[in-house]
């Protein structure tokens, strides 16, 4: 299986942000992390993710997944699984 390449966009107090690499690390998964703190990195964020602004934003493989909630709804519907494959 080829590791999909993830990436994610978080603030520094974000519980959902903790939320998302908690459910990373429970797959044993390796990410990307960008901190969005600085205005800089929230353009490149906002330009990636069709101008969302909240986070966290979350891409797999490039794609736009969106943030904690779609993540966690992949989870339990089993389709986390095929987008890391």
């Amino acid at each position: 299986m080829t590791k999909a390449f993830i990436e994610i966009y978080t603030t520094h107090d974000c519980s959902f942000c903790k939320q998302t690499k908690n459910l990373l690390n429970k797959y044993s998964l390796e990410f990307i992390e960008h901190n969005v703190d600085s205005q800089v990195n929230r353009e490149l964020m906002k330009k990636g993710a069709k101008g969302n602004y909240s986070v966290p934003q979350i891409f797999i493989n490039k794609k736009l997944i969106g943030g904690f909630k779609e993540l966690a709804i992949l989870h339990k519907t089993g389709k986390l699984k095929s987008l890391l494959s």
